[in-house]
């Protein structure tokens, strides 16, 4: 008897445990050029049911589910899913996934803890990122191993649970993860003004063209585009309005060279007075300019 109340023990500590075995696996793919994230999530458990809540897994952000049916309980806002194994497949957007890091650059954190009733017995989530994304430094509360392979972070762990991930990365300007992108591809833009039949520019100006280079030799791929401009003031010498924005255009270039930028970057031009920024008035001291911008270049070499 003793011995069959011992064999019933242990049969139903083996059974309990059992019970409480489970494991997950995640995948957040940041790879699109689109403002959209895929996460599958696999998790097999031997609870007989999950109780999810709805701010955790907003059913409209739901792609995929397998087993697909759930009890959805909005008094309670929660969601009940079968146990065994499912799959999940989410559609989220990157601004609700990624913020601005205090340490410059991004971060992704997630803000609902990873846990469960009782500890995971094995963990796996990855992050793909693109290739223009630089991964600076990762962390997690729990104890686990981190590996890079290529574009991608994988942490694995074994009994662990309320986990919280913080992904710190940084991009060039052509990057797809930017929480405010811009909205056209112009990333710097500066205008120097001349007195009227003047193309030289003075010295306050070439402070500001020094300035200007400095920010410019910081990014990566960009191109400088020049134009020239006049009023609509007729010379009194032989020289045209044409000829008079393109010496404007070309003092820029020079200036640029000089303080360091390689001409290939440059591409330069010049309208005479057919381009003016004053509607009321064409003979404004606003059309005698250059305009300089600095533009993503992002084509694939």
């Amino acid at each position: 008897m003793r011995l069959l109340i011992v064999l019933c023990f242990v049969l139903t500590t083996i059974i309990n445990i059992q019970a409480q075995e489970q494991s997950i696996e995640t995948i957040y793919d940041f790879s699109s050029k689109n403002d959209s994230v895929l996460i599958y999530s696999h998790l097999e458990t031997s609870y007989p049911e999950i109780d999810k809540k709805l701010s955790e897994y907003p059913t409209n952000n739901i792609f995929y589910m397998s087993p697909n049916e759930v009890l959805i309980d909005h008094s309670s806002n929660t969601m009940t899913i079968e146990g065994g194994d499912y799959s999940l497949i989410e559609i989220r957007a990157k601004s609700e996934l990624i913020e601005t890091s205090a340490k410059g650059g991004f971060l992704f954190r997630n803000k609902v803890p990873i846990k469960m009733e009782t500890d995971f017995d094995l963990l796996a989530f990855m992050w793909i990122f693109p290739e223009d994304v630089d991964i600076s430094d990762y962390s997690c509360n729990s104890e686990g191993n981190f590996s890079k392979r290529n574009n991608a972070l994988i942490f694995t762990a074994k009994k662990v649970n309320d986990l919280q991930f913080k992904i710190f990365f940084n991009e060039n300007q052509c990057g797809t993860l930017r929480s405010h992108p811009i909205n056209s591809d112009t990333i710097i833009s500066h205008t120097i003004y001349y007195n009227s039949g003047i193309w030289k520019h003075n010295s306050k100006d070439q402070e500001e063209l020094r300035q200007l280079v400095n920010e410019i030799k910081i990014l990566k791929n960009y191109k400088i585009l020049i134009s020239g401009h006049t009023s609509k003031v007729p010379l009194k010498s032989n020289k045209t309005n044409w000829e008079l924005s393109a010496q404007r255009s070309t003092d820029i270039v020079n200036s640029l060279i000089n303080l360091g930028i390689n001409e290939k970057f440059i591409t330069a031009s010049f309208h005479s007075s057919i381009k003016t920024n004053s509607k009321n008035n064409n003979q404004d001291a606003q059309n005698r300019r250059v305009d300089i911008f600095v533009i993503n270049d992002c084509q694939e070499k």
